[in-house]
């Protein structure tokens, strides 16, 4: 596969806002801010979309397309769930992400295990979400 220039353009920004919605969710999760870090999150899977929509080079799409659901081939049953999927997931690691910073801070082993299954529930199900698959 070949790569243009614009192909990297879109890897850039995409790490770009990975970056941010990392910084995001890594400071704000000490500080105990459910919300911010859940935004952190949701700049995190934007930015990895517009990585990946660069890296794997989808020459007969335009980014316009992503967001044009009459040209989707994705059932309306399977957009729900995955929109659903996507809206739910980052929750579910925010809200753990946020508990274990926490459980750092002022450590208890049950919320530790609590914080880790959410996390883990919530990529497993933000990942539905944004792929398609579970793994």
């Amino acid at each position: 596969m070949e790569h243009r220039a614009a192909d990297y353009g879109w890897l850039l920004v995409g790490a770009v806002i990975i970056s941010v919605g990392s910084g995001l969710a890594g400071i704000y999760s000490f500080r105990g801010q459910f919300i911010v870090v859940t935004v952190g999150f949701v700049f995190f899977f934007i930015g990895f979309q517009l990585s990946q929509f660069g890296v794997h080079q989808w020459p007969e799409r335009r980014l316009t397309d992503i967001l044009d659901f009459k040209k989707s081939q994705i059932e309306n049953k399977t957009l729900i769930t995955r929109g659903g999927a996507v809206a739910i997931g980052p929750l579910l690691i925010g809200g753990g992400v946020t508990m274990f910073s926490q459980t750092i801070i002022d450590p208890t082993i049950t919320d530790a295990i609590l914080a880790g299954v959410v996390s883990v529930i919530g990529y497993v199900i933000s990942h539905y979400g944004l792929i398609g698959r579970l793994f």
